[in-house]
């Protein structure tokens, strides 16, 4: 449990009863099993740190109270209040080597339970110690980041089973991103447990809590008048005060409590009051007294006043932080004995407080005002020789494990102008937030280490520059900003151009064409990447050409062009094997099976998809993990493969959702909905193809809005609801003949779409409208050798042959249906066929033949009955009326 902290000096509770009530309350909910959130808001010096001490008084020994503090400059110092607390929780030094680390952690852990040992590489890796487990460092970076937050959380809950946890974040309005997706992360999970959440931070700020029934958001106001006058009595240990005074208080400070006990000490100090016995006299009217305006302004008045060893002891703790350990301040700011009589004067006059004794003695600020103050008093020369100080010391201090220290370092490093190794620092800083997935954090970094690379005394670092556009371009497509990553890539191109550097210059040149074709700019993808593969092949530059090879023959892929796109994803496959480029390779075995299924051959694609998803597993790799189970789903759908294919998209949707992705959630929805359709579950179906249709809708995906609403068109219709589906449809129709809609998937959703309107048009007995669409979809289905769609396209044209009572057309149309039915061996496709057969050949009059038909259509779905392992899905496919048909 968190050592207990010494409180700073503190004037009486006042003004707050009704509040601390409040927060006991909600701790009862806590103990009772309702997990709480609280938002304490108000402007700084109102009382919310006091507050919070107040409350960890009454609940001294009725829980575990872990707190951390955001930093004005932590911003880039990912997860750094998570850290903190778990850092005191496990009374941890900063000086402690990794073994120690690991043996103040892992004991505790366990003996929360066993089953909670995988989680220790996750804790270990957060604490910036050996996981030791090599497949988290080797792990996709997102993947890991979720895999640190849910063990973080796992652990605090099975703490909570057995005490009440209370965790504070104050100041959270400078928290980091990646320390706001935990909160928000623990926010969605807090109902139920036996945790109470409290964040403090000023008005103006939207904190990452959501709109759940367990949020309460507390406003600080300012204190009455008689609540201001009895702080300065507290204050000055007396039991009145001169009505001068009292005004002044309350005409100054404007009910800030802090601002109150900070005027009156500076008066006191200033020699404006004299005690006398147990009341306070002027010692000269206020008029005489200059008194500061503002609380800064008391605030400076009172550094001021400070022997000169005191206040430069202040002013390096101020550039070391809000808290600040004895041994840094040591090595900062002189001699021991100095610095000892220095914080005895400091501590006396209540700028700064003892606030842990073990395992080493830590300082801390009173107040951020003050530590701002102090801080924006150092005349400029002073600060960053202070600064160039505070890093040479950790360095010192922490040459064992600098890796934990790089944000700080790249700060103190920075303020000091040391552009070498604050260059050196905001690069490795930079490099750890990407492997933590704190993506903004490192976007951040890289910006100023891009700065101080153009300011390296011997000139610009352009090998720095290179690097760091490289990053930059990798992290704004992590965060699905195309357009800017394609502008990094493109400045890196023109910086390798310039050196001379050709296999850099290929790796620029199929960036750009990568973050081209996510932006929908196929013919500029098509050109960078043909541009990257002629400056590549060359050189031999495998990953860029792996990359180039994809992208390429992924656009050619996805607007129809199957065959070419096929060869250019053989050679990424290539290329991609070559560099060992897992990721490339990965998804261009995935890219290259979808080909194939495309064409109905459903057991190489599967083949592929599974060559492809067996690298992903094999290191890790989040996207090519999540595309591989997308597209082998497909493939296992083809074949009939229901459980598999069930199976794959749940286990992608459950890390979709653990993640937060979205690039494949809706893709994995809308196909997940397919299978149900298929199985003849339509109100799932319905459900899972509006969820998608929503996403894909947001992120306007035009690979995803058609196939999602053509999905709902084909529920509708077999729920017999015509006017609905031919909304759908005619929607759909608009959208893809908008001259804005990409070409992206076009082909493949248009020659579904013709189907689908064909089957419409049929039911509501429209037949030369029908019979246009059986056109249309032979057309596209053969142009682009889709066999599975041109088996609906014959088997559509036999039922409206049927339909017209021309017999012998209808039979050759369905012969054909199901001469490439079995070749694909589509159960679906199959069985409807043999079904289409048996219904044309009872209208013929030949009850022999259509028995059959029908025998064979209830043989194919035997089988699939077989090989479902859910009996919903099994009952659901019995009852659809077109298998109950075929049951009389």
């Amino acid at each position: 449990r968190l050592t207990g902290q010494a409180d700073p000096a503190l004037a009486g509770f006042v003004g707050r009863d009704r509040e601390l009530a409040l927060l006991a309350e909600r701790f009862e909910q806590v103990r009772a099993g309702q997990g709480q959130i609280i938002a304490i808001v108000g402007e700084p010096g109102i009382g919310k740190s006091r507050l919070l001490s107040e409350l960890r008084r009454r609940l001294a020994g009725a829980c575990t109270w872990a707190e951390g503090h955001a930093l004005a400059f932590g911003g880039s110092r990912p997860f750094h209040p998570v850290i903190e607390m778990m850092r005191r929780t496990y009374r941890m030094e900063e000086t402690d080597p990794e073994t120690v680390v690991i043996e103040k952690l892992e004991p505790r852990i366990l003996r929360l339970g066993e089953d909670l040992r995988p989680t220790l590489p996750f804790l270990r890796y957060l604490l910036a110690v050996d996981p030791g487990d090599p497949g988290v460092a080797a792990m996709d970076a997102k993947l890991r980041h979720a895999e640190v937050v849910t063990a973080c959380h796992r652990v605090l809950e099975r703490a909570a089973e057995r005490r009440p946890q209370v965790l504070v974040l104050e100041d959270a309005h400078w928290m980091d991103p990646a320390t706001a997706l935990w909160i928000a992360a623990l926010a969605d999970r807090i109902a139920g447990k036996r945790l109470l959440l409290i964040l403090t931070c000023r008005p103006g700020h939207t904190l990452p809590l959501g709109d759940g029934t367990v949020t309460t958001r507390l406003a600080l106001t300012a204190l009455s008048t008689a609540d201001s006058a009895r702080i300065a009595r507290d204050v000055l240990g007396a039991d009145e005060l001169p009505p001068e005074l009292e005004t002044l208080i309350a005409g100054r400070a404007e009910g800030n409590p802090f601002f109150v006990e900070e005027l009156v000490r500076s008066l006191l100090e200033a020699g404006a009051l004299r005690r006398e016995r147990d009341r306070v006299v002027l010692a000269r009217t206020l008029d005489q007294v200059v008194v500061p305006e503002t609380v800064q302004d008391v605030i400076l008045a009172r550094i001021g006043r400070l022997e000169p060893a005191a206040r430069g002891t202040l002013q390096a703790a101020s550039a070391i932080g809000r808290d600040f350990g004895r041994r840094l301040l040591d090595l900062v700011g002189g001699s021991p004995e100095r610095v000892e009589r220095a914080l005895g004067e400091l501590t006396a006059g209540e700028l700064v407080y003892e606030k842990t004794l073990f395992p080493e003695p830590v300082y801390a600020f009173k107040h951020a005002l003050i530590h701002q103050v102090a801080y924006d008093s150092l005349p400029a020369t002073e600060r960053r020789d202070l600064h160039h100080r505070i890093g040479a010391a950790i360095e010192r201090l922490h040459g064992d494990r600098l890796a934990e220290h790089y944000g700080r370092l790249a700060h103190h490093f920075s303020r000091a102008e040391e552009w070498p190794k604050a260059l050196e620092y905001l690069l490795a800083a930079a490099r750890k937030a990407a492997e933590s997935f704190a993506t903004r954090e490192a976007l951040t970094l890289y910006d100023e280490a891009l700065e101080a690379a153009q300011r390296q005394p011997a000139g610009v670092d352009l090998t720095a520059v290179m690097a760091i556009h490289q990053a930059r371009a990798a992290m704004q497509f992590v965060v699905s900003d195309f357009e800017r990553s394609r502008t990094e890539a493109e400045r890196l191109q023109t910086l390798a151009r310039a050196a001379g550097d050709q296999v850099l210059e290929a790796a620029a040149l199929a960036e750009v064409a990568w973050a081209a074709m996510w932006a929908r700019d196929l013919e500029g993808a098509v050109a960078h990447a043909q541009r990257a593969i002629e400056v590549g092949e060359p050189v031999r530059a495998e990953a860029a050409l792996a990359r180039g090879y994809f992208t390429l023959g992924f656009v050619r892929s996805v607007t129809g062009s199957w065959q070419e796109g096929r060869a250019q994803l053989e050679r990424a496959i290539v290329a991609g094997r070559s560099a060992g480029d897992h990721v490339n390779h990965s998804l261009a075995l995935s890219a290259a099976g979808l080909t194939w299924n495309w064409e109905g051959e459903f057991s190489t694609a599967d083949r592929l998809h599974a060559e492809g998803l067996a690298i992903a597993r094999g290191h890790g790799l989040l996207y090519p993990l999540l595309f591989g189970l997308f597209v082998r789903g497909l493939a296992q759908i083809g074949k009939g493969d229901y459980d598999a294919a069930r199976a794959g998209y749940q286990e992608g949707l459950a890390l979709a959702e653990k993640l937060g992705d979205e690039a494949i959630h809706h893709r994995l929805l809308n196909c997940l909905g397919w299978l149900h359709l298929e199985l003849g579950d339509l109100d799932t179906a319905e459900d899972l193809n509006q969820r998608s249709a929503v996403v894909g809708r947001r992120r306007k995906d035009d690979g995803t809005i058609p196939n999602a609403e053509i999905n709902l068109g084909d529920v509708f219709l077999a729920k017999g609801d015509l006017a609905l589906a031919a909304e759908l449809f005619e929607g759909i129709e608009r959208y893809a003949s908008d001259p804005s809609t990409s070409e992206w998937m076009r082909f493949r959703y248009l020659v579904r779409l013709a189907a689908s309107q064909g089957e419409l048009w049929l039911a509501r007995g429209d037949l030369d409208r029908a019979r246009q669409q059986a056109e249309r979809c032979l057309e596209l289905a053969t142009r682009t050798g889709a066999r599975k769609n041109l088996i609906k396209g014959w088997r559509l044209s036999g039922e409206i042959a049927r339909s017209r009572r021309r017999w012998d057309d209808a039979e050759q149309a369905l012969r054909q249906a199901l001469v490439i039915a079995e070749q694909i061996g589509n159960p679906a496709q199959l069985w409807k066929t043999h079904a289409a057969l048996a219904r044309l050949e009872l209208d013929r009059g030949r009850p022999d033949a259509a028995g059959s038909a029908g025998t064979a259509a209830r043989r194919v779905i035997d089988g699939v009955l077989a090989g479902l392992s859910d009996p919903a899905l099994r009952a659901s496919l019995e009852q659809s009326p077109a298998v109950r048909s075929l049951r009389v």
